[in-house]
């Protein structure tokens, strides 16, 4: 429920629902670690913060969601949502090669 409860936060595109889909997020991983869309949904949103600039700093934020992507990877290798979220960290950080491998995942 709690991955439900953040995408709806998440998809208001806004600073503030992007700060309750992370704490959502975080709070899904918490019960079950081994369920891949919550650390997908988690790094979008630091892609969020990246693009948008919500966050800290641009460079931490396309670093954590990588973390996350590959965490998701490693749990679920054919999550092609988990490459689409590496793919649009990789586009961010100025990475396009990368970026373009990753959309062929």
């Amino acid at each position: 429920i709690k991955v439900l409860q953040g995408r709806e936060y998440f998809w208001r595109l806004n600073r503030e629902g992007n700060i309750l889909a992370k704490k959502l997020f975080d709070e899904a991983i918490a019960l079950d670690p081994k369920y891949p869309a919550s650390y997908w949904l988690l790094g979008m949103t630091h892609v969020m913060d990246a693009w948008f600039d919500w966050g800290k700093s641009k460079e931490d934020s396309l670093s954590r969601a990588i973390e996350l992507a590959q965490k998701t990877i490693s749990l679920d290798d054919l999550d092609s949502n988990a490459h689409g979220l590496l793919s649009a960290a990789y586009r961010l950080k100025g990475n396009h090669d990368k970026a373009i491998a990753e959309e062929s995942c």
